[in-house]
């Protein structure tokens, strides 16, 4: 049998399993190594036996029988310092982390819908960490506590209970006998019937007091677990997949007509050419649909688009409290799949940049960015936003509490601010592409510079420089002008008159279209003497450094 493998979100193969060994043996296979048959559905690579035969019980210790299965899942996540997260592996892999001493007692473990715990107390492991004589007096000493606070509660119940009982019991009968009446009338007070119904309501008021009186547990209202079927169906209709020129993403519904998305997935493109599709969505409300800029915040990673949907928009757990092992699951579109479902647990917090991020367990792959980050109780917690490059199975997400506070401030914005919005977003899109287009430009001159230089040292012409750099630079060129400057021009001519942007960055904007349109056509076309294209060089590259620092002032952003 054949088998892929997936390294950083990168998949090779396919190998025979002699192949994987010698990787294996080479350090190129780990045990988390990411493995499937198909390319499509993966596990990690020790759910192979024939690559990772399973460990044997350690000597004096007796192996526990485990059902037979032809694969190990790989749903275990651990914490060594109570703080990072990392997973998931198999129980096969954490047993022996436990035996060489890289996780103690202390070590916190967690499976897929479980709370982490100390790794002492959770099955199978336990039997593998040692207890010290400390622990042991320590467990004795809380087991005592623990008795003698049960004895204390029980005493305290008893003595209500009598308490009531005593206030319960009935005095003598005098309260409705007439001194003036006679013997036989004042006896008609205590007939059988009404003695009877005393003792009924004597017994009433006594269960009624005990009730009152005995300590109850106050169970608050807590959301019901959903099944994750439950929960795909529930919210899979409202999530959409971005598909922009130059790549996609995912973004779902948080209020009517209104989707939430990571910036970095629209940041280089243009609002009105993003196509948005609810894949899950009946045919009617399937799309595509058009967007439209309405708020971006390019440090926390958050943007909002419009889009004309009259699908329901999925609830927020706007009280959400980070709980580390908290069961998750993501809704995306990673690649060619659509509203694909993956299962983590959260791991920890985090901070990158100075932002603060939810780390995730769990394996998702660049299209996924944008996507909810769902509780088992059906309530959006976080946007997934960044993928771990070191490891794998390891992503983050921004925390629903920061999309709320964006979303606050976007309710906020006139109309004429988010019109300003989408205006401003489209010229930072059009600065970036010229950027792009005005380096890739830079570069080819300079190695036009740099054959020419190399042949003649070597007592070639020129000529000779030109032509031996000219075929890959061509190809590279046609491909810089299909992908990014045809996207550009088609735009400047509505930005020239869009009045929401300052008349300074109009003016700029079309100088620095000049400047790469004519470090083009010395790409396309190089000519004059060897000295006079180093000069033009220089000059160009100058001019346009210049224009594209004092653009990105005017607009306030980043010089990327």
């Amino acid at each position: 049998m054949k088998y892929f493998i997936r390294i950083r979100g990168k998949s090779f193969g396919p190998f025979g399993e002699e192949e994987l060994r010698n990787m294996k043996a080479q350090g190129k296979v780990g045990r988390t190594t990411e493995i499937s048959v198909d390319g499509i559905y993966w596990k990690s690579a020790d759910s192979l036996p024939s690559l990772f035969p399973p460990a044997a019980p350690p000597s004096g210790k007796p192996a526990t029988p485990e059902p037979i299965a032809t694969t190990e899942a790989a749903d275990w996540f651990y914490s060594v310092n109570g703080k990072d997260g990392f997973g998931p592996v198999t129980t096969t892999v954490l047993t022996q982390m436990v035996q060489a001493g890289t996780l103690r007692g202390e070590s916190f473990v967690w499976k897929q819908g479980q709370n982490a715990a100390p790794l002492k107390t959770v099955p199978p492991f336990a039997g593998y960490v040692s207890t010290s004589p400390e622990s042991n007096r320590s467990s004795k000493s809380s087991t005592g506590l623990i008795v003698l606070c049960s004895l204390l509660v029980c005493l305290v119940l008893a003595c209500i209970v009598v308490g009531v009982m005593l206030v319960g019991k009935k005095g003598p009968e005098v309260a409705n006998v007439n001194p003036s009446a006679t013997p036989k009338e004042n006896s008609a007070v205590s007939t059988p019937d009404a003695n009877t119904d005393k003792e009924k309501s004597a017994e009433t008021d006594r269960t009624n007091t005990v009730s009152e009186s005995s300590p109850t547990v106050s169970t608050p209202s807590q959301p019901q677990s959903l099944q994750t079927e439950d929960i795909v169906a529930k919210v899979e209709q409202s999530v959409a997949r971005l598909e922009g020129r130059y790549g996609s993403g995912t973004g779902f519904l948080v209020r009517p007509r209104i989707l939430a998305t990571n910036h970095h997935v629209i940041s280089c493109e243009f609002p009105e050419r993003i196509e948005v599709v609810f894949p899950s969505a009946s045919q009617d409300q399937k799309g595509p649909f058009k967007a439209k800029l309405l708020y971006a915040d390019a440090d926390r990673d958050i943007a909002f688009l419009s889009v004309e949907s009259k699908l329901p928009a999925l609830s927020l757990a706007t009280n959400h409290r980070f709980r580390r092992g908290q069961d998750i699951l993501v809704v995306g579109s990673p690649g060619e799949l659509e509203n694909a479902v993956n299962i983590g647990v959260l791991s920890s917090e985090k901070d990158i940049a100075d932002q603060k991020y939810y780390q995730l367990g769990i394996s998702i792959n660049s299209g996924n960015s944008g996507g909810p980050v769902i509780a088992r109780e059906g309530n959006v917690i976080g946007v997934v936003t960044l993928k771990s490059t070191e490891q794998e199975g390891i992503a983050y997400c921004v925390p629903i509490a920061n999309v709320v506070e964006a979303l606050d401030k976007m309710e906020k914005l006139t109309e004429s601010e988010k019109t300003q919005n989408n205006s401003r977003h489209r010229a930072e899109v059009a600065l970036r592409l010229l950027a792009l287009v005005n380096h890739v430009c830079q570069d080819c001159m300079k190695e036009y510079d740099l054959y020419i230089k190399v042949a003649l040292e070597k007592g070639y012409k020129a000529n000779d420089g030109i032509n031996a750099a000219a075929e890959e630079i061509e190809s590279r060129m046609e491909r810089l002008q299909f992908l990014f400057l045809d996207n550009v021009e088609k735009e400047l001519r509505q930005i020239q008159k869009d009045t929401k942007l300052p008349s300074e960055f109009r003016v700029k904007l079309a100088e620095f279209y000049s400047n790469c349109m004519e470090i083009k056509s010395y790409v396309d076309n190089p000519r004059g003497t060897v000295a006079s294209y180093k000069a033009k060089l220089i000059e160009l590259t100058d001019t346009g450094d210049r224009l594209r620092r004092q653009l990105t002032l005017l607009l306030g952003v980043r010089d990327e």
